[in-house]
């Protein structure tokens, strides 16, 4: 009963663990797209002087 008790919480500790590491590492993904397009659209509206669509 206790070993079943402690695999379970193993279980609830690794479950968790993963759940946030995949949740940092999707956000740390998606963050860098988000950046990686503001700085082209960025770059754009320096390049053209003003930006195609106003914000």
């Amino acid at each position: 009963l206790i070993v079943n008790i402690y695999i379970y919480i193993l279980n609830i500790l690794i479950g968790s663990y993963c759940t946030v590491f995949y949740a940092s590492l999707f956000g740390a993904v998606t963050g860098s797209m988000v950046l990686d397009m503001e700085i082209k659209y960025d770059s754009e509206i320096k390049r053209n002087g003003s930006a195609s669509g106003d914000y």
